[in-house]
């Protein structure tokens, strides 16, 4: 999640394997947005830590 709310993180950590059935991947402010309204990003965690950016204005709507 780190990396979604970083835009300068753009490289993978070193040996980094993703977990079974997870797909990772870097996408725009607005694809995140889609994502989420489409119902195509639905990870409950990821979702309050955006929740909480947005509140704190770290986030344009």
């Amino acid at each position: 999640m780190r990396n979604m709310l970083e835009p300068d993180q753009r490289d993978r950590v070193v040996d980094f394997v993703e977990e079974q059935g997870v797909r990772v991947g870097l996408v725009s402010p607005g694809e995140l947005r889609r994502l989420v309204l489409a119902g195509e990003f639905g990870e409950l965690t990821h979702l309050g830590v955006l929740a909480q950016a947005f509140a704190r204005g770290l986030l344009a709507p």
